[in-house]
């Protein structure tokens, strides 16, 4: 068994049997023909993007640390910034559903643009 050749040990406690018909997650991802996010993320990133748009980077920044970061962090360590949020979600989209993917090249777009880089540029990321 290559699991137990390599050191591991199953914890049976922690598995389960999906039929194909049903969502098969595997640490947040949906597995099940291929890999995939939830709804739920692509909506996240959709509404962050259109915050910033609508009532500015402070205000949308404020909005999503107050409601919706419930992350624990150490209290001695700064915030992320909004923006570096954004953009890893976007580029963990695009790791996930690939670069070439068009709702990916569309929150880059923008989030290319709500940074004031326009697109079409030479290599505007670097």
């Amino acid at each position: 068994m290559i699991i137990v050749n390599n050191g591991f040990k199953i914890n049976y406690n922690k598995i389960r049997m999906q039929p194909y018909f049903r969502r098969q997650q595997v640490t947040g991802l949906t597995v099940n023909e291929f890999p995939n996010t939830r709804r739920e993320f692509v909506r996240q990133i959709r509404a962050m993007l259109y915050a910033w748009k609508t009532f500015g980077l402070e205000r949308a920044e404020e909005e999503y640390f107050s409601k919706y970061d419930k992350k624990q962090r150490n209290p001695d360590s700064d915030l992320p910034s909004f923006r570096q949020i954004v953009r890893g979600k976007i580029e963990f989209l695009g790791m996930v559903r690939g670069k070439d993917d068009t709702i990916y090249k569309k929150f880059l777009n923008k989030y290319l643009t709500l940074i004031g880089i326009r697109i079409g540029t030479r290599n505007p990321l670097s």
